[in-house]
């Protein structure tokens, strides 16, 4: 066989073939992540109603029960203030190592 009849022999074996298309982007999809976990709202919520609890101990009167001076509403308003900011992180720290 010569040059001239193989790269005929090659040219119509191309023409049989048809044309390769490009290929498609992938169809545009939302990227989904994974949805934030439980405890991301539990401190949220626990977050939030130990800020109103702390505001209202601070800003209202006292009430004459027995350990009024102890302020109770400072306390536990403190304590959920500072639960809900611990779930709070760890909601988000779980939620950005799920979703890189």
């Amino acid at each position: 066989m010569t040059e001239s009849s193989t790269a005929q022999k090659i040219e119509s074996s191309q023409a049989a073939q048809p044309a390769a298309e490009p290929a498609a982007p992938p169809a545009a999809q939302p990227a989904v992540g994974e949805p934030l976990p439980i405890w991301f709202f539990v401190g949220l919520i626990l977050l939030v109603y130990g800020l109103i609890i702390v505001g209202s101990g601070l800003f209202s009167a006292p009430r004459p029960t027995v350990l009024a001076e102890t302020k109770p509403a400072l306390w536990w308003g403190g304590i959920m203030s500072v639960v809900g900011a611990i779930f709070l992180a760890a909601g988000w720290k779980i939620h950005r190592s799920n979703n890189p």
